[in-house]
């Protein structure tokens, strides 16, 4: 009865630690956040290009660049060039629809049999020079600005089909890395025939000036394979059309292109690219369910021990605590782990190095008696010094 009584008087005075307190609110706060959080369904990826239209913009933007200041100011020096370009714009200029770039096809009627300079003349020509202006300057004075943009995806699409020609010309290999690059960022920016920035054509384009040795095609092809993988997750008319993206290869490839620029000038960009990626895979995983088997047993694992870590907070706050037991079970811990051993051992090498003093070997019954024997010699010592003391104050009376 007198145990029960103590036992129930101690249950009575439970208090509770801050620090339980403040585990088990935080642990209360994350479930209810967990479950009243509304999913994110769209991400912003950080930087530019985002999405397939940004980077098909990027891409026309950096093969303009590239034809007005190396290939077109460079025609304006070789006069046969020049000739002959001349020639084929009023051969397409007779020939052509008012906003179509159709007549170069009469002009031209077997671009594989032209010289790589003259391939990149009219290439950059009908991309960023006075064949272009041409193009959109035969439409009528009242044309609307869908005309106008259809013709300049005309003039773009024969672009890319003369540029990928010269890519592919037997002395692009003089100048792989630019030639290559000039063609991809042309393909991009107006895709030929029927295919779509989001096709293999483009990213093998891309990939080919990679290894040629321009590191901006590798950082535009993983590009390419982000957005391919992210599908509709990220804004902005990014995704691919006629499929849903999460293919684990894209991100694979798109990965291993990215850690191979972090040693090259683009380090920083690729990084970003690399939280992109990582961002795209939590929220497919987050918000598709794309759980593989290994995932959803660490997900078990993990909600296990948060739940055995939980049982084992309230059971040493509301009864290990008032009935004394944690002291037991926390040495029983202590020594059944290693701990003990460990932190004799440890204790063993801070004495032999004499940053701690050496423990008294024998312990026990014969230490308490060399702290008995201490205190009996430091209170004979006070006893005689008072004596001491009285008999000096006795002579001096007398």
């Amino acid at each position: 009865r007198r145990a029960s009584g103590r036992v129930v008087a101690r249950m009575t005075r439970i208090r509770f630690g801050p620090f339980v307190v403040a585990v088990l609110l935080s642990l209360s706060a994350r479930a209810a956040a967990s479950e009243t959080a509304p999913p994110q369904t769209r991400i912003d990826l950080v930087g530019v290009p985002r999405g397939l239209a940004d980077i098909g913009s990027a891409a026309c933007d950096d093969a303009r660049s590239f034809c007005r200041t190396a290939v077109l100011r460079a025609l304006g020096e070789d006069e046969k060039l020049t000739r002959f370009l001349d020639n084929v714009r009023e051969t397409a200029r007779q020939a052509s629809t008012p906003g179509s770039a159709d007549g170069y096809a009469v002009a031209v009627p077997d671009p594989s049999s032209l010289k790589l300079p003259e391939l990149l003349a009219l290439g950059c020509c009908l991309s960023a020079g006075d064949c272009a202006d041409e193009v959109t300057s035969s439409l009528p004075p009242d044309a609307d600005a869908d005309a106008r943009i259809d013709a300049s995806i005309s003039t773009a699409a024969a672009a890319a089909e003369i540029l990928a020609l010269a890519a592919s010309h037997p002395d692009a290999a003089r100048a792989p890395a630019a030639t290559m690059m000039l063609a991809a960022d042309a393909a991009a920016c107006s895709p030929p025939g029927n295919a779509r920035r989001c096709d293999d054509s483009i990213v093998d384009a891309f990939r080919r000036a990679g290894r040629a040795g321009a590191n901006e095609g590798a950082m535009r092809a993983a590009e390419v394979l982000i957005a391919r993988y992210a599908g509709g997750l990220v804004e902005r008319g990014s995704s691919c059309e006629g499929g849903d993206g999460g293919d684990p290869a894209d991100a694979a490839v798109a990965r291993a292109l990215l850690k191979g620029l972090l040693a090259t000038t683009l380090d920083g960009a690729a990084a970003s690219r690399l939280k992109d990626l990582q961002r795209v895979e939590e929220m497919r995983v987050a918000n598709l369910g794309e759980h593989d088997a290994a995932y959803r047993v660490a997900d078990a694992l993990v909600n296990l021990a948060a739940k055995v870590f939980l049982v084992f907070l309230v059971f040493f706050a509301l009864v290990a605590a008032p009935l004394r037991l944690s002291s037991s079970l926390r040495e029983r811990a202590w020594r059944w782990s290693g701990c003990a051993a460990f932190a004799r051992q440890f204790r063993r090498e801070m004495e032999w190095l004499g940053v701690v003093e050496h423990r008294r070997v024998n312990g026990g019954r014969q230490a308490r008696r060399f702290e008995g024997h201490k205190v009996t010699k430091k209170f004979a010592r006070r006893v005689v010094k008072e004596a001491r003391r009285g008999r000096v104050l006795g002579a001096e009376d007398e």
